[in-house]
């Protein structure tokens, strides 16, 4: 799936994550989809590491061909989205709290903290920061954003070309509404809900045993 340039992997059923992600060298994320479920949802959705991804919900709602589309997201719940034929809009999670991390705004989620860095922080202090399933240390310099996403327990570790969460962490903080101009294109945040735009790029049948 290309959810504004976050090439995402959804896999209907178990399989390796480091191994999809080995065969999928463009991919910078993992999650695992079940339409059958005993949530009350249209689709199920677990990320590989455990964290929240709009981008990966969003993906997960498009292919249910729905328009209101219930997402159950493991370790966050259920979550709304209308799709709009390759726009989606989101209905993020509140942040559990907004604090600070070494005097850097951190905005923390389940399943994932985003710190605000609008100066050159060195990316390398990623992974000793984090103490959570995944951490992001978001760059910004005025309405431009580039996301450095760590996920502690795959060990994946990528400068997205978009970050819905990170969008999302950016307009909390901010406390409006905002427009991010990220690699991968432009996600919007408003009043909550956070807007895209998604495609698959291809199928692929993998294996029945790993």
């Amino acid at each position: 799936m290309d959810p504004t340039g976050n090439i995402t992997a959804l896999v209907d059923g178990t399989y390796d994550a480091n191994k999809i992600m080995e065969m999928e060298p463009t991919c910078e994320q993992l999650g695992y989809i079940s339409m059958k479920n005993d949530k009350g949802a249209d689709i199920y959705l677990r990320m590989a590491g455990g964290e929240f991804c709009g981008n990966a919900t969003m993906s997960a709602a498009f292919l249910t061909g729905k328009q209101q589309v219930r997402v159950y997201v493991e370790g966050t719940g259920m979550v709304e989205v209308e799709m709009n034929g390759n726009e989606g809009t989101v209905s993020m999670p509140k942040p559990v709290e907004i604090t600070k991390i070494h005097s850097y705004p951190m905005v923390r989620f389940k399943g994932i903290d985003h710190v605000i860095i609008e100066d050159d922080l060195d990316p390398k202090y990623i992974k000793e920061w984090c103490e959570g399933d995944a951490m992001g240390f978001l760059y910004l310099k005025g309405d431009t954003l580039k996301p450095l996403v760590y996920v502690k327990s795959i060990g994946t570790l990528f400068y997205e070309n978009s970050c819905a969460s990170g969008t999302t962490a950016v307009g909390y903080y901010k406390k409006k509404p905002i427009e991010l101009h990220q690699p991968g294109g432009t996600l919007k945040f408003s009043d909550g809900k956070l807007t895209g735009t998604v495609r698959i790029l291809k199928k692929v049948e993998l294996p029945e045993t790993e």
